[in-house]
């Protein structure tokens, strides 16, 4: 007779993590009879569904589900214990790192007989214990595609496509890329088609959004559905662009969401064979030191960098390109602001769990007091991060411009580096261009006429402030109005006009607030050694640029929410691509200067587009709009 096992696994945005561990321990004849998943999802209605049908799933396995939240170790044990019965293994691949260290200390102090995480960097899938970083299994095809299905329905209608279903495209491209047998699945009516196969599993989306308006918005939208449904143990792919100019370009694109553009035929691919450990640098001892596991984004390593309390910065950078360009762009701005700090790179490998262990060992063995910040790197580094770190070492992580003390899990006073916009920027990989707009200056009577123009959009209004205009602004002028283009185009500046220089007025002295910036995306090049701007240049001119504290704002203003989510408006979406790129210190805003004609908004529309901005209204009733629930332009601006 088995031992009966209790499952622990965190769970973050996607169940297929917590499903493919529950599947695997079963393949090795293990009684799982009870499932608790640790989750940090939102709680949203898709969610909700998902939940429901895994719930299902493991009932009819005959194993009993108990979904618990995310909360800090000491309560997330007292709700576990009476729940664990028998061997308790844990999963802690799903959800995010603060998630997964709490349930791998919980499950540490339950007297776990094994912690596991799954692994699928490089195409193969892989079940590494989590104090070794070392293969424990590498199985073969183990998730159901049927599996997936049932847990994703709510994407749309689906259904499996036979061969004689395929459009002379679709075979075509199916059976140039395709290689191994699996379901080809067609989701949502005939926009995107998917394989699903073996354990990755792979997703091909055999239509690419070549057609799309946006080709940015197009490719964000289908890895927005692609990690709804692979998760992380997948591997989306687009068909390459039609026009070969486009290519190089569309390549970047794809790249930027976690996609690739398929150039060969798919296979399941070998696990990543091992790499000599990089050569650590020599170094002399110094009181205090910042190690810092570094993903592509820089800012976590800035939030945790209080000048005062570090001799060194060791900047821990596996072999993603973006990584070795937020490394280098690191020790350029430290290096010019901190002379007098010792600032180091040390080489470490995303597959290699060994090489991040001796890279802690070596920062640990050369100061006196060792601060470790796990926020950047795969959750493979920060798990053998935190199992090499010594026990008085402070453990940390960057939420937002906050950093918190992953032991005690109290936020820690840290008083960083106060950077310029352009540093701010510069530091991202994004230069702010001297052709930006400059600021309007401020005029009273322009000023007046913008708030009467945009609280009644008459005639009389738009004349006036039109008139105002060209006398203030003599080089910059309005055309004259002969259509009703151009009065919408004089309606839209009073409106920038007037949340430009009320952020100005009401913002206090920390705040750097910037007019129309034009931003161009960089790329690192490694040949030269540079920061040099990508081909076709990635733009992006903002209606507003707001500063605070290392935090970017980027808005939009609009007249409604109606029209900022109407689907014809491609500004928005990309200032939200913008801010996806420079990651989770930048917001995007939308301000509009009119409340919802209804009693709300449509914003299920705005959250199932995935569309993730703070929404603020401007110039109306700030009394009505509080409590309908709606934040008010300036006063209420908040961070991320």
């Amino acid at each position: 007779m088995t031992t009966p096992v209790t499952y622990l696994a965190s769970l973050g945005n996607d169940a297929v993590t917590a499903i493919a561990g529950y599947v695997w321990l079963t393949r090795q004849r293990l009684d799982v009879g009870q499932v608790i998943l640790v989750q940090d999802t939102p709680d949203d209605a898709g969610w909700d569904a998902v939940r429901d049908r895994l719930g299902r799933y493991l009932h009819h396995q005959g194993a009993r589900l108990h979904l618990l939240p995310s909360r800090p170790t000491g309560e997330l044990m007292s709700a576990l214990a009476p729940l664990v019965q028998g061997q308790l293994i844990a999963n802690v691949t799903g959800g995010n790192k603060m998630n997964m260290l709490r349930v791998l200390h919980a499950a540490a102090s339950l007297g776990a007989s094994l912690t596991f995480l799954i692994d699928s960097h490089g195409g193969a899938t892989r079940i590494l214990g989590a104090d070794s970083g070392q293969t424990i299994d590498t199985p073969g095809s183990f998730l159901p595609p049927d599996l997936l299905l049932n847990l994703y329905a709510d994407l749309g209608e689906q259904h499996v496509l036979q061969p004689g279903d395929l459009t002379p495209a679709q075979r075509g491209c199916h059976e140039q890329f395709y290689v191994g047998s699996g379901q080809l699945v067609q989701f949502g009516g005939d926009r995107f088609s998917y394989v699903l196969r073996g354990t990755v599993p792979h997703i091909l989306l055999l239509r690419s959004p070549h057609t799309h308006r946006n080709l940015q918005t197009g490719i964000r939208k289908a890895a927005s559905t692609f990690t709804r449904l692979g998760g992380q143990l997948a591997q989306g792919y687009l068909a390459p662009h039609r026009d070969v100019s486009q290519q190089d370009h569309y390549v970047r694109l794809a790249a930027g969401q976690g996609l690739r553009v398929l150039e060969g035929p798919v296979r399941d691919a070998a696990a990543p064979a091992p790499t000599p450990a990089p050569a650590l640098p020599v170094l002399g001892h110094l009181p205090r030191t910042l190690a810092v596991l570094l993903g592509a984004q820089p800012m976590p390593a800035l939030s945790d960098f209080d000048p005062a309390l570090y001799d060194r910065v060791l900047l821990l950078a596996g072999e993603h390109r973006g990584v070795q360009a937020a490394a280098r762009r690191l020790v350029t701005l430290l290096d010019a602001r901190c002379p007098s700090h010792d600032v180091r790179v040390l080489a470490v490998s995303n597959h290699d769990a060994s090489t991040v262990r001796a890279a802690v060992n070596h920062a640990a063995q050369h100061t006196d007091a060792l601060t470790l910040n796990l926020t950047g790197g795969t959750k493979n580094m920060a798990l053998a991060a935190t199992f090499a770190a010594p026990p008085d070492a402070t453990l940390t992580y960057s939420s937002g411009p906050r950093v918190l003390d992953l032991r005690s899990e109290r936020f820690l006073p840290r008083a960083p580096l106060a950077l310029t916009p352009g540093e701010l920027l510069a530091v991202q990989g994004v230069r702010l261009r001297d052709g930006s707009s400059p600021a309007p200056t401020f005029h009273p009577d322009l000023f007046e006429a913008a708030w009467r123009l945009v609280r009644q959009k008459g005639n009389h209004n738009i004349h006036e402030f039109h008139q105002l205009w060209n006398v203030a602004f003599p080089g910059q002028p309005f055309k004259p109005l002969d259509s009703k283009h151009d009065f919408t185009r004089v309606i839209g500046k009073a409106r920038e006009y007037l949340v430009f220089w009320s952020a100005r007025q009401h913002l206090g002295p920390e705040w750097a607030v910037i007019h129309e910036p034009t931003l161009e995306q960089l790329t690192f090049n490694p040949v030269t050694g540079q920061d040099e701007g990508v081909y076709p240049p990635v733009l992006k001119t903002p209606d507003l640029l707001l500063v605070r504290d290392q935090i970017l704002y980027v808005a939009e203003v609009k007249p409604s929410f109606e029209q900022a989510f109407d689907g014809q408006h491609q500004e928005q979406h990309d200032t939200y691509q913008f801010g996806q790129t420079l990651g989770r210190f930048t917001v995007s805003l939308i301000i509009v200067t009119e409340l919802p004609a209804g009693t709300d908004f449509d914003a299920s529309v705005r959250e199932r587009q995935g569309y993730k901005f703070q929404l603020y209204v401007h110039n109306v009733r700030a009394a009505e709009a509080r409590a309908r629930g709606l934040r008010v332009f300036p006063d209420d601006l908040r961070g991320p």
